[in-house]
């Protein structure tokens, strides 16, 4: 437990450290679009609903698996697969939850431009109910597929490996979720960006990192030995398409600055439960 509260307090201090490099990056000179993205009752509703209802079945899922008893045979692996059978790092593994304090990057850049003025309040809350949404379904997603415990992740057949890292949940390494979450908040974040500041030289910059450490947490995660080379990439793509889909289904045709339809309350998943904001 103590080295969850520290992982969390890392993970907090690096979303700081995002917020001061990134947002004095921004392009201040630029044009900035309000209500790029909206609310709605008829999208946000069941869209909410499904998001918490996938996060809270897949949470119940992983509860309910029974761990991992021995007796996979490792020749069933998939041929890349193979030579990461028996990796274990808990450097590797650390170094990959601290990144993931790279949640707050879309908030970030938002929260800078609020800041300044050039976003209100309302297009704030509007991307956190997005990203909300994407980390309550790829993640709901996620946690429903390990349950079905495919294949061990690659650290059970590590012969000294760290007692406090097997939980009941090794039983179950495909996919990524780490990888998922990652590259659907650098996809989320690099589509948001893009259509708030269009034309931003920046945005090549907001890309590019977003998806380095992504990629970055994907490599840890094999390195860690908590998965193989397959499940991070169905893990990066599943994500990225998430990441993508979302926010393009909020995208505001009307004129800028038209009334918001929407009073919503969004669940965002974090570390150790979970956070709620009420937008209106």
């Amino acid at each position: 437990m103590m080295c969850d509260i520290i992982k969390c307090r890392m993970a907090f201090v690096l979303g700081l450290c995002l917020l001061c490099s990134v947002s004095f990056a921004q392009n201040s000179e630029g044009p900035v679009v309000r209500d790029a993205y909206s609310l709605s009752w008829s999208k946000d509703i069941p869209l909410s609903v499904f998001a918490v209802g996938s996060f809270a079945f897949g949470q119940w899922r992983v509860s309910n698996m029974t761990g991992y008893h021995g007796g996979y045979d490792q020749n069933k692996l998939l041929p890349w697969d193979k030579p990461f059978a028996g990796t274990y790092s808990s450097k590797a593994d650390l170094a990959s939850n601290v990144l993931c304090g790279a949640a707050v990057l879309p908030l970030a850049l938002s929260g800078y431009d609020w800041h300044r003025g050039a976003l209100t309040g309302n297009d704030v809350g509007t991307q956190f109910v997005m990203l909300s949404q994407v980390l309550a379904l790829e993640s709901g997603l996620n946690l429903a597929i390990r349950s079905l415990a495919l294949w061990p992740r690659p650290l059970v057949f590590y012969s000294q490996v760290d007692s406090s890292a097997i939980t009941k949940d090794v039983a179950g390494s495909f996919y990524s979720g780490h990888s998922s979450a990652a590259f659907a908040i650098a996809v989320f974040s690099g589509v948001w960006y893009d259509r708030t500041h269009p034309g931003s030289p920046y945005s090549p910059y907001v890309w590019a990192g977003a998806l380095s450490l992504a990629t970055s947490i994907a490599v840890l995660r094999v390195a860690a030995g908590k998965h193989y080379p397959t499940d991070v990439v169905v893990g990066a793509l599943t994500g990225s398409v998430i990441g993508w889909v979302v926010p393009k289904l909020h995208e505001n045709a009307a004129k800028p600055g038209a009334p918001r339809a929407l009073t919503n309350v969004a669940l965002a998943p974090i570390p150790g439960g979970a956070l709620v904001l009420w937008t209106f």
